[in-house]
């Protein structure tokens, strides 16, 4: 309980954690599906992201697994959602703009307000 707000404060063990490597996923996505790389920076970037995703043997593979972990993501699955975002664009926009939401969504926060 904080009495400086008078309100309980729930902190489930390990969510702060939780949100941060679903933060590191989610960027991930955005930079590996991002359509304006026009920059050397922006186009090293995005590569790396796509290999993040993509690669399945070796030490970055096994970051992404370890990362999905602490998420508590399933790796094939988001695996399978970055490969359609990356290589089968059709929603991208749509997509893009959820993602976005995510990150902009701040911790504990609900649609319900």
């Amino acid at each position: 309980m904080d009495s400086s707000i008078g309100l309980e404060q729930t902190n489930y063990e390990g969510e702060n954690e939780r949100t941060l490597f679903r933060a590191v996923v989610y960027q991930a996505l955005l930079d590996a599906s991002s359509v304006d790389s026009t920059n050397k920076e922006n186009i090293n970037i995005k590569q790396e992201a796509v290999r993040w995703f993509t690669k399945s043997d070796c030490v970055t593979a096994s970051w992404f697994i370890d990362v999905c972990d602490l998420a508590n993501l399933n790796f094939e699955r988001v695996r399978g959602f970055a490969r359609k975002l990356i290589f089968e664009p059709s929603h991208v926009d749509f997509e893009r703009k959820r993602l976005n939401v995510l990150l902009n969504m701040r911790n504990g926060e609900n649609n319900d307000k």
